[in-house]
């Protein structure tokens, strides 16, 4: 990337750029974070921390498609990264995608990452096994004061 500064122009490192982005993550400037992080994961296409960082910056831009390609891509680079499988889960998540986004959870608590409790998709056993309570009738007047 290339910035006029005072009629010259100056070539910015990866690394610069890379920590760029990180700084304006931190100042909620998700979509500045995402132009120079794109600048990154182009110049170094297989370094996971990057994509990570740009997905972060695209779920943050509530770009949640771009957000889970980033994910996706951290998670072919680095397989056992739980974090990149939760962050994927999340932004599937937001979109409405909750059967998906179980199936990440899942893989995310099987490499022995910590799975959030406040998610609306919560780790549930669909083995053949599980048994369906079935309704449960509950008189709740007594409770509420009537």
């Amino acid at each position: 990337m290339t910035i006029h500064d005072s009629g010259t122009y100056v070539t910015i490192s990866t690394y610069e750029l890379y920590r760029m982005g990180e700084r304006m993550i931190a100042q909620r400037r998700p979509r500045d974070a995402a132009r120079a992080l794109r600048v990154v994961v182009d110049r170094e296409p297989g370094q996971g921390s990057a994509w990570e960082l740009l997905g972060q910056a695209h779920f943050a831009a509530a770009h949640l498609e771009r957000a889970e390609d980033a994910f996706r891509r951290v998670i072919e680079l680095e397989p056992v990264n739980g974090w990149a499988h939760v962050a994927l889960a999340r932004s599937l998540e937001r979109q409405s995608r909750h059967d998906e986004a179980a199936g990440a959870y899942r893989v995310a608590a099987s490499l022995g990452q910590d799975v959030p409790t406040g998610s609306r998709v919560g780790l549930h056993d669909v083995s053949a096994d599980a048994v369906d309570p079935g309704p449960i009738d509950v008189d709740l007047s007594e409770q509420l004061g009537g």
